[in-house]
Formats: C-alpha cells, sequence, structure tokens
C-alpha cells in the first residue's frame, strides 16, 4: 500500500488480521456481517449518532444505550427485511456490531462491565421483552391504525372494485369502531359457516349473538334520541349526531345485555366511533331494509348476494393488510401472517390503551375484562418509552425528587 495510505488503514489491517484465527467464514456469513453493519450505520445516521458510529471514544453507558435503541429498532418492525425479528436474530445483529466496533476498540459494546458473561441489563432487558411475547401462548398480532389506513386507502382508490357496500367497507367500518371497544368476533360477525344471513350463530336464548338494528341508538350531543330513519338521511359526519349506545347481547364476561356509550370524534384523520356506526346502519339499509334479529355485518357479494362477514373474510384482510404495511411475503412469512386474526382487534384495542397510559383498571372497564387476562397482550412498545422519557424529563426538573 502506498505510504499516505497506511495510517488510514492501520485499524482495518489490524481487524483483518484477528478474523485469521477464527473459524473460516463463508461467503454468507461474510454477507450477513456487511448487511447488519450497513444497516447499523443506516440506523445511527437516522438517529443522528453520527459523533461516533463506532463507539470507540464514548463511555461505555452510552455504547450500551446505543445498542439497546438499536435493539429496539430492529425488533419493533425496522430489521433489514422490515419486519419484526426474534431475539435471537437480534443478538446476531448486536455480535455483529461488536465485531465491526471491535476495529477500533477492544471492548466489547454490549457489556456494562467487560469481565460480564452477558449484555448491559437495559440491552438484555430489550432481549427478554421480546422473547417474553415470543413465548405467549397462541398469540396473536395487534391489529394497528396504520393496518386500517391501508385499508381505508385501498377502499377509496378503488371504487369500482369496493363499493360502499363492499366487505372492505364493512370491514373498515368494524375495524375502526373495534379499536374502541375491542371486538370479540361472535359480538359482530360471525364464525365460518354462518355467511347465510338466514343462519346467524344464535345465543342461549335463541337470538343471533352479534349486534342487531335494535341494540344501536343514536342520539344528539344533548342526549337527545334521534330516530333510525332520520340516521339514514344524514351524513355519517354530521354533527347532528354526537353519541351512540351500543348494546352487547352476549359477552364472554357474563354481563349480556349490557350498553356501552361513545361520543363523536371531531378529528377526522382517526376513526369515529359514531361515524362508524351510522355507515354501518345505513349499509344495513340499503342490503336487507330495517329487520330485527338479523345481524348488522353483512355486505353485497360479488354474485350480488347479501352475506354475513365471516372469520375467513376478517382474517384474509388483516392478513392482506398486515403483509403491506410490515412487508410480510405472504409465502415466506405465512406463519407469521396466521398471528392476524379476528381476535387481533381486541389485541390492538388493549395496546392502544396500554400504551397511551390507561390505568389496569380502566383497561379492564373500556375493554370488558373481568380477569387479568389482558396483561398476556401487552408489549414494551415505543409509545411507552416515550412516556419514559417525560417521565424523566419532568423529575430531572425537580430538585430532591427521591
Amino acid at each position: 500500500f502506498p505510504v499516505q495510505s497506511r495510517i488510514c488503514i492501520a485499524a482495518g489491517v489490524n481487524s483483518v488480521l484477528r478474523t485469521l484465527g477464527g473459524p473460516p467464514k463463508s461467503a454468507k456469513e461474510l454477507g450477513a456481517f456487511r448487511s447488519h453493519c450497513l444497516h447499523y450505520l443506516a440506523f445511527c445516521i437516522d438517529m443522528k449518532f453520527t459523533d461516533d458510529m463506532g463507539l470507540e471514544g464514548h463511555a461505555i453507558e452510552r455504547c450500551n444505550w446505543q445498542l439497546a435503541l438499536y435493539a429496539v429498532h430492529l425488533a419493533t418492525g425496522n430489521a433489514l427485511a422490515c419486519r419484526s425479528i426474534k431475539a435471537a436474530t437480534i443478538v446476531k445483529y448486536l455480535l455483529s456490531i461488536a465485531k465491526f466496533c471491535a476495529r477500533r476498540n477492544q471492548r466489547d459494546p454490549r457489556k456494562a462491565e467487560q469481565t460480564d458473561r452477558g449484555s448491559a441489563p437495559i440491552i438484555q432487558g430489550v432481549l427478554d421483552e421480546v422473547k417474553r411475547w415470543e413465548d405467549v401462548p397462541d398469540r396473536r398480532e395487534a391489529f394497528t391504525i396504520e393496518m386500517l389506513d391501508y385499508m381505508t386507502s385501498l377502499l377509496l382508490e378503488n371504487p369500482d372494485l369496493y363499493g360502499q357496500d363492499s366487505f372492505l367497507a364493512v370491514m373498515v367500518d368494524y375495524a375502526g369502531a373495534g379499536l374502541y371497544d375491542g371486538f370479540r368476533l361472535s359480538e359482530w360477525a360471525q364464525p365460518n359457516g354462518h355467511a347465510d344471513i338466514k343462519n346467524p350463530q344464535l345465543n342461549f336464548r335463541g337470538e343471533p349473538m352479534a349486534f342487531c338494528l335494535q341494540d344501536i341508538r343514536f342520539l344528539s350531543g344533548a342526549k337527545v334520541r334521534i330516530p333510525i330513519d332520520h340516521i339514514l338521511t344524514l351524513d355519517s359526519r354530521s354533527s347532528e349526531v354526537g353519541r351512540t349506545f351500543i348494546r352487547y347481547r352476549t359477552q364472554k364476561n357474563g354481563e349480556n345485555g349490557e350498553e356501552r356509550q361513545h361520543i363523536r370524534n371531531h378529528n377526522t384523520t382517526v376513526p369515529c366511533h359514531v361515524t362508524n356506526m351510522m355507515r354501518i346502519v345505513q349499509r344495513f339499509d340499503r342490503l336487507v331494509g330495517l329487520q330485527h334479529n338479523i345481524p348488522l355485518s353483512v355486505y353485497r357479494h360479488t354474485d350480488g348476494t347479501v352475506r354475513n362477514i365471516t372469520a375467513s373474510i376478517v382474517e384474509s384482510t388483516f392478513r392482506m393488510a398486515a403483509a403491506h404495511v410490515y412487508k410480510l411475503d405472504p409465502v415466506k412469512d405465512s406463519e407469521h401472517l396466521r398471528k392476524w386474526s379476528a381476535h387481533s382487534i381486541r389485541v390492538g384495542a388493549c395496546v392502544i390503551l396500554h400504551g397511551m397510559g390507561f390505568s389496569i383498571t380502566q383497561i379492564k372497564f373500556l375493554l370488558r375484562w373481568k380477569s387479568d387476562a389482558f396483561f398476556a397482550y401487552l408489549r414494551n412498545i415505543a409509545g411507552l418509552a416515550h412516556q419514559q422519557n417525560r417521565a424523566l424529563d419532568k423529575t430531572a426538573a425537580m430538585p430532591h425528587f427521591i
């Protein structure tokens, strides 16, 4: 090499020489190592960690925190394939970064003390959280606002394919309302085999289990009841309708016949329970008329018949949305995609409330739980991390807080 290059390449030469003592690296292993390093550097640039991407001059605490944040980045769908990965794969990414950083500093940036056998507590905490979620039996992935946005855009951009009475229009309305209430499948749709509107799933009283027309009430903001006939004449976002009451015919918690209230959300960029329920009732009238004891979740099939939404339609729609939003391959990632089901609405509602700081009591009440079973759905999402940041910011401003 030229004399002027020797100082610049000294660290790289030492790094190459250190690899000679170990087992030979396959082309696949070298490719993965290179990809991991480039992905990490892109993360550093995005996060403005450009002051020392190789973690050569920073204190070990900064190194631990930077890799912990990178682990969170990987765990939340930002790996090379743009999807969530398992804890064991995150460990491999971090190992590649540790080897990369060893070019200039022999210390391991994953460890709080170099004599420790494991990773620093803040890194291990992220890995443990990912493992905990992996170990939840038969867990379901959450239905998210991003998935709803994609479904809505698909509906609006393809009016000839998906009309206002299509299955997708029904799914958008019920998914939007479901993120408020955490709907169970039996409360709004039908199990497979019950697509015929004359053959709904029945409760112990011989009545349809899912919402019917008589289970919905609309009121003005001043709590004056509005007749269904008048609802049919209004735009779904009309300020004349300010509240809905929805009755749960049959609930898993045993509180059959319970009513829940919702008020209009005037933020047009997010779902509104009142708007969704108005569209559902208006569609029901177009398709079957104002009939009682027929579930509201009906749609017009491509063959012209009117059918009930069933579990298979819910699953295929959610999985289609998840594949698009989270860059999942329908074939290669089929096992992961199966984790989205009708129950994903309930999981999504729970995760949103928890992430926004609602108390355990509030979550149980709003989503109609009597037990603490919902704990299995919770995840240490980025929203909670932002709340921790704000808490520490406030604490720092109060001397002698503890």
